[in-house]
């Protein structure tokens, strides 16, 4: 076994089938952590004695240790539940007839869901381009900015976006983005639920919007702030600010 601090030579790292065999599974898991996936983690994982994760149905996710945890979600989320029935049958089905389309010829599949998503969509969204992410749907809409001549970009302080580049640029926490600076130019960030600063920070390049987020942001504020209405007056203030740029 190696350390799980840091970083060691490789081929101090490597074990046996003899060596592991009688290893429980989760000190294995921690070795080929610490050697090969993230040491930091490792560590972290050891200390708050976090198990290895099994199996999951439902909101359910099973561990090593024999207990079951309720999963409220983190970097990915199944809204339908782990392993709904429907899914898994509808999965083993595609897997099993076609796993992976050419992208040369056509996909059934592809264009009925992109007609479902674009009839779920409001009027005038019907194009539909499927990602694998949010960060890589960050980068596409960063692309279709820039497609459409506009390559400065307002995004919100504490807001995270990716771990790509592009989604790295419009993340506004520094500790995100500082590590990997020099990033993509011309982006600036304004604190979330402050339409007035979205249109001063327009108006920093362009004329003045009109200050009609101003105005929203001051009877927002003038018939009292709560959660409820917060982020719908926020939002319908940032789109009267972008249709007036238009």
């Amino acid at each position: 076994m190696t350390a799980l601090t840091g970083l060691v030579p490789a081929q101090t790292t490597r074990a046996t089938a003899a060596d592991t065999a009688a290893v429980p599974l989760r000190e294995t898991v921690l070795r080929q952590y610490g050697a090969h996936v993230n040491a930091s983690l490792a560590s972290l994982s050891r200390l708050l004695a976090a198990p290895v994760e099994l199996r999951s149905e439902g909101t359910h996710v099973h561990g090593d240790d024999g207990r079951t945890y309720l999963d409220c979600g983190g970097f990915g989320v199944f809204l339908l539940g782990h392993c709904h029935p429907r899914v898994v049958s509808a999965v083993r089905t595609q897997l099993e007839r076609h796993p992976l389309s050419t992208r040369l010829f056509l996909n059934a599949q592809l264009a009925e869901a992109a007609e479902a998503l674009a009839q779920a969509a409001p009027a005038g969204l019907d194009k539909v381009f499927l990602t694998g992410s949010g960060a890589e749907a960050t980068e596409l809409g960063l692309k279709l900015a820039r497609l459409a001549g506009r390559t400065r970009v307002v995004a919100m302080d504490g807001g995270f976006h990716g771990k790509t580049l592009g989604a790295v640029s419009v993340t506004g926490r520094a500790q995100y983005r500082d590590p990997f600076a020099p990033l993509l130019p011309d982006v600036s960030f304004v604190p979330f639920d402050d339409p007035a600063a979205l249109a001063a920070a327009l108006a920093s390049t362009l004329d003045d919007p009109g200050g009609e987020a101003a105005r929203a942001a001051r009877r927002t504020r003038a018939s009292g702030f709560t959660w409820e209405n917060c982020a719908t007056a926020t939002l319908s203030a940032y789109r009267r600010a972008l249709e007036e740029r238009r």
